[in-house]
């Protein structure tokens, strides 16, 4: 429950002076100012080296816990908890540098302590952004990626494997992290889990597939990888997991910009599964959709498949008109290229009417959208002018466009 919400005034000073709200692990700065540990490593890690409160330059950053003032807070919530104060927990201590290379150290024996280890980093790297970055300077990353490129990809090694990659899914990672996991061996384990793991390395594998590709020259690595592409659609097809599935989403994405990977996505079914996915989809969602929907598009096989699908059409041309204005423009792109360039286009033309599509476009035409999105609406209108004029439903239509007029 939120403080502004309870039954009791909270004492000034419980407050953290960067948000307001009641403390849960006050630690303190050099300059003396007791801030929420949260609150105050936000501060830290957007570049800031004042003190919130006084401005005044810190000359270290470390952050001395509160011993004294969280044992009163805690006290004072007891005391209030018949007012809706929820208890207060004693806050876990963030790793430091030494005890991250001890864990690593034990991760990587040979031994039963090598899963306890990765499974207490793991924890670790959960419970705050101070202790992933602690992580990363102590040297995790390389670490952790030598233990996916050493996996047999055996059942045995399969809760290793998990292990090291829930964590690194969870890190900060730069570009130069990014291809140290891209490498051929560590590619492979994450194919392999994408398609043999349990759910829960199933997501992480994708996350951090999503996390590689977003670096433009990798995604051609990932794509190419053996497995990898026909795992992701399958995420999107078993639709288990919320997480699952925008990752796979966003790996597909940059995936789908290479030429080649392009057909082989279409080749893994992603188009059907795609178009399935658009009527229950949220805005963000159905947004990614049509835009991997889009980029399939510039092949011809991608712009059959669409074509084929007797849902595509009505499910994009609604989304076009109830999405976000990211989702129109890729709708409309999907639109013009399968009434433009499709071997039959004269049946989609005709699809695309009876959908309605004609009076949709006259009114999105009328909107603030790009000059290259209008381009392709007038393109669309022209082509599907003529079918309105010798189509059998002609007054029906006609009566839809004066109404959208």
């Amino acid at each position: 429950m939120a403080w502004k919400e309870l039954q009791v005034t909270v004492p000034s000073y419980f407050r953290c002076p960067i948000s307001l709200d009641l403390m849960r692990d006050p630690v303190s700065v050099c300059t003396g100012m007791t801030y929420d540990r949260s609150n105050i490593e936000k501060w830290l890690d957007e570049g800031h080296n004042t003190c919130p409160a006084t401005m005044q330059v810190l000359q270290n950053q470390d952050l001395i816990p509160n011993h004294t003032l969280r044992r009163l807070i805690q006290a004072w919530g007891v005391a209030n908890k018949s007012m809706g104060v929820e208890r207060i927990p004693t806050p876990r201590q963030p790793l430091d540098r030494h005890q991250v290379q001890l864990l690593l150290k034990d991760a990587v024996r040979n031994d039963l302590l090598r899963t306890d280890a990765l499974r207490k980093l793991r924890e670790k790297a959960k419970e705050s952004m101070r202790n992933r970055n602690c992580m990363v300077e102590a040297g995790a990353i390389p670490v952790l990626t030598s233990i996916l490129s050493s996996s047999s990809m055996e059942a045995r090694d399969m809760e290793v494997c998990e292990e090291a990659l829930g964590t690194l899914s969870i890190l900060p990672l730069d570009d130069s992290a990014k291809r140290t996991i891209a490498g051929s061996k560590q590619l492979s384990c994450l194919s392999w889990v994408l398609n043999k793991g349990s759910l829960d390395a199933r997501i992480n594998a994708a996350i951090l597939l999503e996390n590689l590709t977003s670096t433009y020259d990798l995604n051609r690595a990932v794509g190419g990888t053996a497995g990898v592409i026909d795992a992701l659609v399958e995420l999107l097809r078993e639709d288990l997991n919320h997480m699952a599935v925008k990752a796979a989403l966003r790996a597909l994405c940059a995936i789908a910009t290479s030429r080649r990977h392009c057909r082989q996505v279409v080749e893994a079914g992603a188009v059907g599964t795609l178009v399935e996915m658009l009527p229950s989809a949220d805005k963000s969602a159905a947004e990614l959709v049509l835009v991997i929907l889009e980029t399939l598009c510039k092949c011809a096989e991608g712009r059959a498949a669409v074509a084929e699908h007797a849902l595509a059409i009505p499910a994009i041309a609604k989304k076009m008109c109830r999405g976000t204005d990211a989702a129109a423009e890729a709708a409309i792109g999907i639109l013009w290229a399968i009434c433009s360039f499709c071997a039959d286009e004269e049946t989609v033309q005709e699809r695309a009417v009876e959908a309605g599509l004609f009076a949709k476009l006259l009114l999105l035409l009328q909107m603030d959208f790009s000059a290259t999105a209008k381009h392709k609406m007038a393109d669309i209108l022209r082509l599907l002018r003529n079918v309105c004029k010798n189509h059998p439903n002609k007054n029906n239509l006609d009566d839809a466009r004066s109404v959208a007029m």
